[in-house]
């Protein structure tokens, strides 16, 4: 188990390296997402780092290998992003939203600004301010104003996602 997270409906989400858990107030297991599921169960990757419920109800799988999963729990439907988006690599640690609706994810190659409705995707590296483009895959945390921390190589990478900007060059 990487992270456990809170739902909105106070079910707990267990990610793991073989899908992800959904775990009932009782501690039992309400349902398993995982590549061998059927219908709105199944997911394309089981290998996972973190979860991110946004408000709109969808599941951002962050992978180790597979770049980032959208997944409708509802419908069963999946989206996965990587290197094809413009990911610098499949490695994505975490997802955190700000509160501009974009997402933020830690790579083995820089931070990635997602877009959700447009589905592009922004690398920021050293050159643009952060500590380093290398980011631990534990290391990750969002305050209650909408900072973000990632721990990378050389230390932590903290900032305003509303005031962020890339580095002129």
């Amino acid at each position: 188990v990487l992270q456990l997270r809170l739902t909105t409906n106070g079910d707990v989400l267990a990610t793991t390296s073989k899908g992800l858990y959904c775990i009932g107030g009782d501690g039992r297991v309400r349902e398993r997402y995982w590549t061998g599921a059927k219908e709105n169960l199944r997911i394309p990757y089981d290998d996972l780092h973190h979860v991110l419920e946004d408000g709109d109800g969808v599941f951002w799988l962050s992978t180790r290998g597979a770049g980032l999963v959208r997944f409708e729990s509802g419908t069963g439907r999946s989206q996965q992003f990587n290197t094809r988006n413009g990911f610098p690599n499949n490695m994505v640690y975490a997802a955190y939203e700000d509160r501009q609706g974009q997402l933020w994810l830690p790579t083995d190659g820089g931070l990635v600004r997602f877009d959700k409705e447009t589905r592009q995707s922004t690398v920021f590296t050293t050159a643009d301010g952060i500590a380093h483009d290398e980011f631990n895959r534990l290391a990750h945390a969002q305050a209650a104003d909408g900072r973000l921390f990632f721990g990378g190589l050389n230390g932590v990478t903290a900032f305003d996602p509303a005031h962020f900007e890339r580095n002129s060059h």
